[in-house]
């Protein structure tokens, strides 16, 4: 006997096609569930960051009372967003937002 080979049917590419739009909508589904999570936890993120740069800022405010601005490493003053560095030439300097207000 020999093996009849069947062509898809319309009615079976519409079944597989049905299949892969199924499997799709459920991995789309979760994908989005998990952008959704992420974007939470970024937006919590970004509140926490808020907060500690402004306790940061205040308290390089206060270390500024205390020694020459001049003298405080770059790496703490890069996270100050009171802070602006300023170039000269070559020289590096920073000034501080609120310096005007003294």
């Amino acid at each position: 006997m020999s093996k009849v080979i069947e062509f898809p049917t319309s009615e079976r590419k519409a079944e597989a096609i049905l299949q892969q739009l199924e499997s799709g909508a459920e991995s789309l589904e979760e994908w989005y569930a998990e952008l959704d999570s992420l974007h939470a936890r970024l937006h919590e993120a970004e509140q926490i960051a808020e907060k500690q740069e402004l306790a940061y800022n205040t308290l390089m405010k206060e270390y500024r009372n205390y020694v020459d601005p001049a003298t405080i490493p770059f790496v703490l003053v890069q996270y100050c967003s009171d802070a602006r560095i300023k170039i000269d030439g070559e020289t590096v300097r920073f000034e501080f937002e609120d310096e005007d207000e003294s």
